[in-house]
């Protein structure tokens, strides 16, 4: 049982997001301007990585606070397994209100996440009974600005589920939002954002491909292309990234004239990077790179007042210690995690794992 009163936690993982890329990280272009304002006054940590460079595995291992070589979820291996405990299931067990929103196939049913969470949203294949109204107002947004990968449609669901459970003392909220993985092509006003930049001498169509789903030709050596084109096609990645931003603010404005967000508790953090021609890698699931496996992660505990850069050694796994310090579950000797509240208590020899399998389904 929780030991404090009306707890709201919230993990939001911005899918394929770079820290290099986010204003708030030092990005010269300013593409979080809203994360600049409404969570600067958090523990910001400026040396967290990821378990791995591909979706599934890195979500088992933030709802699960183990290494991809524990929780068994790598290579091919997308479902989570048996036996394990997950972060959504032990506090729905202890009495808590839980949303779970995906957008991508690998966080499903079928995966085994639906049955962990009081109400479970696959956006990518249909919407909830109680979303008919989302859905015709996100449906109207894209057909007048362009597909914005359905985070419009997810920071309207969230705002209901927080009013059709706001007599709940307990809440948690899971969100995956797939904004920033390619195809690069933000919807509206954002396209024309950082245009001005002083990149010449790119080939516009082939960059259109790479933003697109062209970088599987580039890794195979089928294309190729310059340092120039792929500067361009960051810019589009930039574009798809102060989308998001503009929609987090969004909804942390909502948060606040709800009286709720001083006492929730943010972790905004990514599942990986994202690479862009080095090492003659695109896009991500291929490799253990720094571009692939450092992320951003911020965490803004209840009434915290404080803007922290914390640079000790933390992971995603951390996540799963620190929520479940609050509450009455027992970690054992397998976890290797740390409490990011007691980030100052965290060996700077730390040890961290990065594993990789063969995706065969991608090749």
């Amino acid at each position: 049982m929780n030991r404090g009163n009306k707890r709201l936690v919230f993990v939001i993982i911005m899918d394929a997001t770079r820290p290099d890329h986010l204003s708030l990280f030092g990005s010269k272009r300013d593409t979080t301007p809203n994360l600049v304002r409404h969570l600067s006054n958090s523990l910001i940590f400026r040396n967290a990585y990821s378990t791995t460079s591909w979706t599934p595995g890195a979500h088992a291992s933030i709802i699960s606070g183990l290494y991809l070589h524990q929780h068994g979820c790598y290579g091919d291996s997308f479902d989570l397994k048996p036996g394990i405990q997950y972060l959504p299931k032990i506090l729905t067990e202890q009495g808590y209100a839980t949303l779970g929103i995906s957008l991508t196939p690998y966080l499903s049913e079928q995966t085994g996440y639906k049955k962990m969470f009081t109400h479970f949203i696959e956006l990518w294949k249909k919407r909830p009974t109680w979303g008919i109204i989302s859905d015709f107002k996100s449906k109207l947004y894209n057909i007048c600005n362009g597909s914005d990968n359905k985070v419009f449609e997810s920071v309207l669901l969230m705002k209901k589920w927080l009013k059709m459970t706001s007599d709940q003392n307990n809440r948690f909220i899971f969100i995956n939002l797939i904004t920033a993985h390619n195809p690069y092509k933000a919807p509206g006003k954002w396209k024309k954002l950082f245009l001005d930049s002083k990149i010449k001498n790119y080939d516009e169509d082939r960059v259109k491909h790479l933003s697109d789903s062209g970088g599987y030709e580039f890794l195979s050596g089928k294309i190729s292309a310059t340092e120039e084109d792929w500067e361009m096609v960051k810019t589009f990645y930039d574009q798809e990234i102060a989308y998001m931003d503009f929609r987090l603010g969004e909804f942390f404005e909502f948060l606040k004239n709800e009286n709720l967000f001083d006492s929730s508790e943010i972790f905004l953090t990514a599942d990986h990077g994202e690479a862009f021609g080095k090492h003659d890698l695109a896009y991500h699931t291929f490799g253990l790179y720094e571009d692939l496996i450092k992320i951003p992660l911020i965490y803004k505990p209840s009434n915290f007042r404080d803007g922290i850069n914390v640079e000790k050694p933390v992971s995603l796994i951390d996540i799963f210690t620190t929520i479940l310090q609050d509450t009455d579950y027992k970690q054992n000797s397998m976890y290797q995690t740390f409490d990011l509240k007691k980030y100052s208590e965290i060996p700077e020899e730390r040890i961290r794992f990065f594993e990789f399998g063969r995706p065969k389904s991608i090749l």
